[in-house]
């Protein structure tokens, strides 16, 4: 398959778009949303070209994949994880890397426990959380950093709780409670 943009047919009806850049191990980009695209994402990881196949795709529902089943028997986590393996299999890939971003991050962690032989690699960028578990946990956090900011959302970022460079870093509400 060459580079430039595609469309593969889609189990049900309807077809999903995808668009192709450079050569070399692939990495199929599942963007965020439900219903943003890919373009948000292209700008920054189009680098990766240089040395792989980058492959961005447009969820179904999303940008240029208007055109798929969009009910609730068609709009389900299995759904998406279906239309990923078979943008997989018509590309002809073994084995590839999944890069996910926030929903796209859930999504890939769906898709790897559905196909872990498929995967090459698994890369996860500010995913949403994998459990609701995680979910309610972010929503209390956000929350508190919110009160605590009284409302201004530049609190969100001003202490993180993971630090890359060091380790885990516990949240202010977490030192808080501990002191």
């Amino acid at each position: 398959m060459v580079a430039g943009s595609h469309f593969v047919e889609l189990a049900g009806g309807g077809r999903m778009f995808y668009t192709k850049k450079g050569s070399g191990p692939p990495i199929i980009v599942a963007h965020g949303g439900p219903g943003l695209d890919h373009t948000y994402l292209a700008a920054e990881l189009s680098a990766f070209a240089e040395n792989h196949t980058v492959i961005f795709y447009d969820q179904r529902g999303s940008g240029r994949s208007h055109n798929a089943k969009k009910d609730k028997e068609h709009i389900t986590i299995e759904t998406f994880v279906d239309d990923l393996e078979e943008l997989r299999r018509c590309l002809g890939y073994e084995k590839f890397t999944l890069m996910g971003h926030s929903w796209g991050g859930l999504l890939s962690m769906y898709y790897a426990c559905a196909h872990p032989d498929r995967l090459s690699s698994l890369i996860l960028i500010n995913s949403a959380p994998a459990d609701q578990r995680g979910q309610n946990a972010f929503d209390e956090e956000l929350g508190w950093r919110m009160r605590q900011s009284g409302g201004k959302e530049a609190a969100c970022i001003e202490r993180p709780y993971l630090n890359i460079s060091s380790g885990f870093t516990a949240s202010p509400r977490m030192e808080s409670s501990t002191a």
